[in-house]
């Protein structure tokens, strides 16, 4: 599999939960790519699939077209799991 699928397949996958991903957490969960790669062939890869309209980056966030509205709801949920840490 190349870079530019699995950068995609991840990004779908962690979609499918509404958790869009920086360019760090995309290289951590990288779907099926076993060869070594640097966090800045990722963020050119990325950025070259940005410009050609595969997906959007909102905030530092990568989201599939359409998704704007992810980082925002990743930052209430994270807003929300903090209030029951402090419980805990």
């Amino acid at each position: 599999m190349n870079l530019r699928d699995s950068l995609l397949k991840t990004i779908a996958f962690f979609d499918l939960f509404d958790f869009p991903l920086t360019a760090e957490e995309i290289k951590d969960h990288l779907y099926q790519y076993d060869r070594p790669v640097h966090i800045a062939e990722i963020k050119g890869t990325l950025a070259q699939m940005v410009e050609e309209g595969q997906i959007d980056e909102i905030k530092d966030y990568f989201v599939l077209k359409g998704r704007t509205q992810l980082p925002e709801t990743r930052k209430a949920r994270r807003f929300i799991a903090e209030k029951f840490w402090n419980r805990v």
